[in-house]
């Protein structure tokens, strides 16, 4: 993702804050839809809270996430796997994007979220997985569709946009980067907080959640008949995930997520409190 904007912005919040505690770092897997059923070449998002201090210092050696997919019987050892283009270097996430690799042997798959450089409970940065897995269903005789969607959001002063139509990111982002505490998402013209689906095909179905990470919240938006969906005006300051997901007439699905942020310009991760989520060391 062309996220260079963003991360200066972030950067120069936290330049006061990377020290301010030690914090070991956890994962926590808040959703993923294992009642689907994909296969090799779906796209599949999962949406995960990281906590507590992953290293960056912006040299090319920082943190980095990814998805890591078992072995066939569910285990993670020498035959796991990296979902494809799942691996994201960004220092803020709360989603990944992946592409599921090439299947040969039917089995009871699992998926969970790595962090390459989490600080341990033995004060040193090392790889840390989440908490818990989730299971998958992978179709071996199938063939999934990578979906993606996007923002037509302009990158201004205030407004950033880290989307394209067509392009697959892994933790594709979009909104509005100095809120104050009262604005709301009403605040962005309606046609700047459209979320939009790459070659939509009406002989498909589809269906949008919007996950807050942050607070534990799933919402079910329903299902979408139209090729985008305006977000409501009414969010107040946070980071939320929109996942859409496509399921074809041969019952395979595939999932895309884009991540809507409303943030102030006094924390890392802008809940209203000001209490900081995630914390990284420059």
């Amino acid at each position: 993702m062309n996220n260079n904007f963003f991360k200066i912005f972030f950067l120069l919040l936290i330049s006061f804050l990377g020290h301010s505690q030690q914090d070991i770092a956890s994962i926590e897997i808040v959703h993923f839809d294992s009642s689907l059923n994909y296969a090799p070449g779906s796209s599949v998002s999962i949406h995960f809270n990281p906590s507590g201090i992953f290293e960056f210092r912006d040299d090319g050696d920082d943190n980095q996430f990814y998805i890591e997919l078992s072995n066939s019987s569910g285990t993670f050892d020498n035959d796991t796997a990296i979902l494809d283009q799942s691996i994201s270097d960004s220092f803020f996430t709360t989603t990944l994007n992946g592409i599921i690799p090439t299947i040969n042997e039917v089995g009871t798959y699992k998926l969970r979220v790595i962090a390459t450089k989490a600080l341990l409970s033995n004060g040193s940065y090392g790889q840390l997985s989440s908490s818990t897995s989730v299971d998958i269903t992978i179709l071996i005789n199938g063939t999934g569709d990578i979906l993606t969607t996007y923002s037509s959001t302009p990158n201004s002063a205030d407004l950033f946009d880290c989307s394209d139509q067509g392009v697959f990111h892994t933790d594709a982002m979009f909104g509005l980067l100095l809120a104050e505490s009262s604005t709301t998402s009403g605040f962005i013209l309606t046609n700047r907080r459209k979320i939009r689906v790459t070659d939509f095909d009406s002989n498909a179905d589809y269906n949008i959640k919007r996950i807050d990470v942050i607070n534990d919240n799933i919402l079910d938006i329903g299902n979408l008949s139209t090729s985008s969906h305006t977000i409501s005006g009414n969010l107040g300051i946070g980071t939320y995930n929109f996942q859409v997901t496509k399921t074809l007439s041969n019952g395979v699905s595939s999932s895309y997520s884009i991540v809507f942020v409303l943030h102030r310009s006094t924390t890392t991760i802008a809940n209203d409190s000001g209490e900081e989520y995630v914390l990284v060391t420059s």
